[in-house]
């Protein structure tokens, strides 16, 4: 016998066709000699897509860089590109394979977050008294790359001051309270206690 039409590539219904050799001395089963046709179908295939779907957080201004995926079948492409993940919030990538006649479309997802830069305040030594002289107070933690500092950095004479500290870009950056409202700091200049120096021995003096 001899088959044709049994080979094949792409996704499809085919007719493969057996034939005997000698119809005169052969016949099949059946007693019959004619050809026998079969009807066979290659179904499409479901592409597996290889990606870490771990999800991805980072600071705002932090490199994003995105995972490498790959298919069985088809090129991986996303819906979206490190570029286009800047701003504070949760993205969802999709990354797909395209349908095609030979194989059907397929698409995994990762979890893309951007989180606001936490700023700690800083701090400032809260209490002083009074010299005669301009007082600045201590301030620890001031970092300049995020934040301002206005107000009353110094002060001569007793009474209370206010130092305000303000985040430079309050769409990105908050406080470690979760806000980015100005930090209004409270600081004071007591009075001093005066120290009178003099000689209290008594004087006794004859008339």
């Amino acid at each position: 016998m001899t088959i044709s039409g049994n080979t094949a590539t792409d996704a499809d219904t085919y007719t493969a066709v057996i034939s005997l050799i000698d119809r005169t001395e052969c016949a099949w089963s059946d007693g019959t000699n004619d050809d026998i046709i079969i009807d066979w179908t290659i179904t499409k295939a479901t592409p597996a897509i290889t990606l870490d779907t771990t999800p991805i957080v980072k600071n705002y201004g932090e490199q994003i860089i995105l995972p490498e995926a790959a298919s069985d079948f088809g090129t991986v492409l996303t819906d979206k590109t490190a570029k286009e993940i800047e701003e504070i919030g949760t993205y969802t990538v999709t990354y797909y394979v395209e349908e095609s006649e030979n194989y059907y479309g397929a698409s995994k997802t990762i979890e893309v977050t951007v989180k606001n830069i936490v700023v700690k305040a800083p701090t400032v030594t809260l209490i002083h008294t009074y010299t005669g002289y301009a007082i600045k107070p201590n301030v620890v933690g001031f970092d300049e790359k995020y934040m301002s500092l206005s107000g009353d950095a110094e002060g001569l004479g007793a009474s209370d001051y206010y130092m305000t500290f303000s985040l430079k870009d309050k769409s990105h950056c908050i406080w470690e309270d979760g806000t980015n409202d100005d930090v209004i700091i409270k600081w004071s200049i007591e009075k001093a206690t005066a120290v009178i120096n003099l000689d209290t021995t008594p004087i006794v003096k004859n008339y």
